[in-house]
């Protein structure tokens, strides 16, 4: 056997131990719930009566919304940031007793920072808002 043939074989090595090492690294990054892996969008629950939420601090993705109006009128401000002072991403005014629902997946709206849910008015909010999952 050459030099060559000795090199390459050895390369070859290499690259079946890093495709099996990413392919566990892929396992391990995905995104789960009770040990189930999570394929599409995960809900998270918010509620205007603790007044401003910060629903996801770190970067994400918006995919969609289910929000409610219980009592009174609500404005919905969801900003990229950690409090009221972030760049908006998107605003939602839901009358009393109505709810509003919008589905912006796969790809959803990207922040950076994190999502904060600033709900002002005198009404209470519940509901969810959507984040896709880590892909």
């Amino acid at each position: 056997m050459s030099l060559n043939d000795v090199i390459v074989a050895k390369l070859e090595q290499i690259v079946t131990g890093l495709e099996r090492q990413r392919e566990g690294l892929r396992a391990a990054l995905v995104e789960t719930n009770n040990a189930i892996r999570l394929r599409a969008a995960r809900p998270v629950n918010v509620s205007s009566a603790g007044g401003r939420v910060l629903i996801w601090a770190g970067p994400g993705r918006l995919v969609g919304w289910s929000l409610r109006a219980t009592t009174n009128d609500v404005t919905v401000d969801l900003r990229d940031s950690r409090d009221d002072a972030g760049d908006p991403i998107a605003s939602v005014v839901i009358p009393t007793g109505q709810s509003r629902e919008l589905w912006a997946g796969p790809g959803g709206v990207s922040f950076g920072e994190g999502l904060y849910l600033d709900a002002t008015g005198a009404g209470v909010l519940t509901g969810s808002v959507w984040l896709g999952a880590v892909d």
